[in-house]
C-alpha cells in the first residue's frame, strides 16, 4: 500500500508509530462501550484464540497510532515487541528521521520492520544495474546500521517494498524485471557488506498490478539473496466476511499464477527454504467491517508462528490514520469496531492462565494402542519423512529422489507417484484437500486433485497399505487403490 512520505511520518511520528504485539501478557484495559454485534466478534475471537496453542515464537505489531504514548499497549492488554516504519523516498532513505534522536523511535531498541524505497522519479531499474545508485544505497544502510547500533535486536530490511504494484516509482515489470535482478543483487552485496546483521527482506503486495504483466515468482532472486519473504495482506480482492469465503482465499494464485492466499504464500517461502512475515495487514472499511477477518487472521499468524523455514516470523497490524480511515482498528473514531473488539478479544483470551487441573489418582498404565501416522491440512513433509499405517505393516515415504512410495514391512514397493528424480522440495497436505508436491520453485510435480473439497483434509496409510486422503468427516477424497 502507498504510504505517506516519510516526512509527513515524521511530522506525526509522536502520535502514530507502531505498536507490536506478543502472544502473552496482561489482560488489556476496560474497552469503550460496543455493541452487541461487536460482544459476538469478541466471543468469536476468543474462541479462535482458544483454539490455538499459546506456545509460539511469532511476533504481532502494529504501524500506526498509540506507540509514542503507550496507548496501543494498553488498549490491547499487550507489550510491544516489533514496529514498521516507512523511508520512501531518497531523502527519508538517508536520514530515517523517526529513528534519529528526538524522533519517536529513537530509543527504540527492539526487532524493527524498515520499508526502504528504492527509486525516486524519473530513476529506473536499468540505471541500478549498472551500479547508479550504490553509492546512495551504500549511505542509506550505514546511516541505518548507525541508527541501530544501540541494539541488537533484529532490523528487517524491506527494500523496494511492494515491488509488484504499480504506485512506486520502483515497479517491476515484464520489461525491466532483467534489471531489477541485478540490482537487487548489487544491493544485497551491499547490506552484506555493510550491515550484515540486518536481514533483507522480499515484500510483496498481495497480487501484483495487471499492468505489471508478469509474474514476481519469475523475478524473485532467489534465496541465498533474501532472508524473509513477505507479503503485505488487507482484505480486499476479495474481501472475506464468511468462513467459506476465508478457507477460498487461503489457497488463491493471482492472475500471472504468482502466490496470493496466505497457504500459498507460505508453500512459496517454504520451497525457497525462508520464513514469511505479513509486513502489513488490516480489515478495510469501505469494504465493509469483517471480525471473522481479524480473528482468522490472528489465528493464522499464531498457529504458524515461528522464525523458522515455513513459518510466519512476525507481523504487524497497518493502523496507521488517515485513507479516509480505512484500516485503523484503533484510534479517536475507528470505522471498524467489529474488528477492534475481535482484536482485543483474540488477545485477551491469550493471555488468560490456564486453569489448574484437578487431582487425579493413578491410573494403573496399559499399553497403548497404536496410531497411524496422521499428517493434517497445512502440515509439510520434507526429504526422508514417512508415515506409517497402524498395524505397522505399511509405510509411507517422501525419498530423498522425489519419489513418493508405499511400502510393506518387508520392503516392497507397492505404489508410486512416479516422480522419481524430480526436483521435489516439499509435500504439503494444504488447506483446501490438495496433497500438493512442490519443487523449490514453479510448478507443483503432482496433485491428488482433491482442491476446494473441504477444510480439515488429512492424509494417512491404511491397514491394507492405500495412501488415503480423507476431509473432516473421514470420507475418502483420493486413493492410491484407485
Amino acid at each position: 500500500m502507498k504510504k505517506t512520505s516519510q516526512l509527513g511520518i515524521a511530522a506525526l511520528a509522536l502520535a502514530t508509530i507502531v505498536s507490536p504485539i506478543v502472544w502473552t501478557g496482561h489482560a488489556s484495559a476496560k474497552a469503550d462501550t460496543v455493541t452487541a454485534s461487536a460482544d459476538s466478534a469478541a466471543s468469536s475471537a476468543a474462541a479462535a484464540s482458544a483454539a490455538v496453542s499459546s506456545a509460539t515464537t511469532e511476533l504481532s505489531g502494529a504501524a500506526g497510532t498509540g506507540t509514542a504514548d503507550g496507548t496501543f499497549a494498553t488498549w490491547s492488554g499487550n507489550p510491544v515487541p516489533i514496529t514498521d516504519v516507512w523511508s520512501d523516498n531518497n531523502a527519508d532513505s538517508l536520514n530515517f528521521w523517526p529513528l534519529q534522536k528526538g524522533g519517536a523511535l529513537a530509543n527504540w531498541n527492539k526487532p524493527i520492520d524498515v520499508a526502504v524505497g528504492a527509486l525516486d522519479s524519473g530513476e529506473t531499474w536499468q540505471a541500478a544495474a549498472s551500479g547508479a545508485y550504490d553509492t546512495r544505497w551504500a549511505a542509506s544502510l550505514t546511516k541505518l546500521k548507525s541508527l541501530r547500533s544501540n541494539t541488537t535486536a533484529t532490523t528487517y530490511i524491506r527494500f523496494a517494498h511492494e515491488m509488484n504494484g504499480n504506485w512506486y516509482p520502483w515497479s517491476v515489470t515484464a520489461s525491466n524485471y532483467t534489471y531489477f535482478d541485478a540490482a537487487w543483487k548489487r544491493y544485497r552485496a551491499l547490506q552484506k557488506q555493510i550491515f550484515p546483521a540486518s536481514k533483507l527482506v522480499f515484500n510483496l503486495n498481495r497480487e501484483s498490478a495487471a499492468s505489471s504483466g508478469i509474474a514476481w515468482t519469475k523475478y524473485f532472486p532467489g534465496s541465498q539473496y533474501v532472508d524473509v519473504l513477505s507479503v503485505d495482506y488487507y482484505n480486499q480482492y476479495p474481501y472475506v466476511a464468511t468462513q467459506a469465503a476465508w478457507q477460498s482465499s487461503l489457497s488463491q494464485t493471482d492472475a500471472f499464477g504468482a502466490p496470493k492466499g496466505l497457504d500459498t504464500y507460505l508453500a512459496y517461502a517454504q520451497t525457497q527454504g525462508l520464513p514469511l512475515a505479513v509486513s502489513e495487514w488490516s480489515g478495510k472499511a469501505s469494504f465493509g467491517d469483517s471480525p471473522l477477518f481479524v480473528s482468522n487472521m490472528l489465528a493464522y499468524f499464531k498457529s504458524h508462528a515461528g522464525n523458522s523455514v515455513g513459518h510466519i516470523a512476525y507481523d504487524n497490524l497497518f493502523n496507521v490514520g488517515g485513507y479516509n480511515g480505512d484500516y485503523q482498528l484503533f484510534g479517536s473514531s475507528t470505522k471498524l469496531p467489529l474488528s477492534a473488539a475481535a482484536y482485543k478479544a483474540f488477545f485477551a483470551a491469550a493471555a488468560k492462565p490456564a486453569a489448574a487441573p484437578p487431582p487425579v489418582s493413578t491410573p494403573t498404565p496399559t499399553p497403548p494402542s497404536a496410531v497411524a501416522d496422521t499428517l493434517h491440512a497445512g502440515d509439510t513433509m520434507l526429504p526422508g519423512d514417512s508415515l506409517t499405517s497402524q498395524n505397522g505393516k505399511y509405510h509411507f515415504e517422501f525419498q530423498a529422489d522425489g519419489n513418493l512410495v508405499v511400502y510393506t514391512a518387508a520392503g516392497k514397493a507397492i505404489w508410486s507417484s512416479k516422480t522419481f528424480k524430480k526436483p521435489a522440495t516439499v509435500l504439503r497436505m494444504q488447506d483446501d484437500a490438495n496433497f500438493v508436491l512442490y519443487p523449490r520453485t514453479g510448478k507443483a510435480l503432482w496433485n491428488t486433485v482433491t482442491w476446494g473439497k473441504g477444510a480439515g483434509a488429512s492424509v494417512t496409510v491404511e491397514n491394507d497399505g492405500d495412501l488415503v486422503v480423507s476431509n473432516a468427516a473421514g470420507t475418502a477424497l483420493w486413493s492410491s487403490a484407485r
